[in-house]
């Protein structure tokens, strides 16, 4: 199953571009009589235009099956994937780091999201595993 499906992606403009973005996450449980789960969050964006070359950050968190996760749930604050201010935070991160979503092979992959959610200034003390 893609990422980008149309049900999925949503629409953010950053300094006049237009960027598609979405997050899926996937669970792994770890202990069963506490009923924790390894979370993997994936975030992908892409330029309007370039679907091919696209930005993706994974984060590998914790899940509380009352709670959620504390990037995705509705609990969480600073570092909650479904806020504006975070996705644009995170497509500048990956400007700034050489993703040039117009070329080709332009594409980049992050696999430590929770250190790029610490470079960018927010407290990962509560979200790491």
């Amino acid at each position: 199953m893609t990422l980008f499906m149309k049900k999925n992606i949503r629409k953010i403009t950053i300094e006049g571009s237009i960027y598609w973005w979405a997050v899926k996450t996937s669970y792994v449980k770890k202990e069963a009589k506490m009923r924790i789960y390894e979370t993997h969050v994936r975030f992908a964006a892409y330029l309007e235009g370039y679907r091919a070359t696209p930005l993706v950050i994974k984060f590998l968190t914790w899940e509380d099956p009352i709670g959620g996760n504390p990037l995705t749930s509705s609990s969480a604050d600073l570092a909650n994937l479904n806020k504006p201010s975070l996705i644009r935070k995170l497509i500048l991160y990956g400007l700034s780091k050489a993703w040039e979503p117009a070329i080709k092979g332009g594409h980049l992959t992050i696999e430590n999201g929770i250190a790029v959610l610490s470079e960018i200034g927010i407290d990962t003390s509560e979200i790491e595993i």
